[in-house]
């Protein structure tokens, strides 16, 4: 599956080719990975890394907006690869 294409007139890079080609496994495990995150987070507030403030608002984040989540994550690894 792509998400994009047709309109580019340069090469793919293959990052976004590897982001594609686990789009259909990582969508059967939306939900498990929603709950680890959420368990991650639990943890780094349990063990002080976290405040209990920054625990809500990041499981707050997690649950109303998850996949913008992980696209806003893609991107900013993409554009930091880039300048490397």
């Amino acid at each position: 599956m792509k998400l994009w294409g047709g309109r580019f007139t340069k090469e793919t890079n293959q990052l976004v080719h590897n982001f594609n080609a686990s789009l259909s496994f990582d969508q059967k495990f939306f939900e498990e990975d929603i709950d680890g995150s959420i368990a991650h987070v639990t943890m780094l507030a349990r063990q002080g890394i976290l405040t209990e403030e920054d625990k809500t608002a990041i499981i707050n984040i997690i649950e109303s907006n998850f996949l913008m989540l992980i696209l806003f994550i893609f991107f900013i690894f993409f554009i930091t690869s880039k300048s490397k």
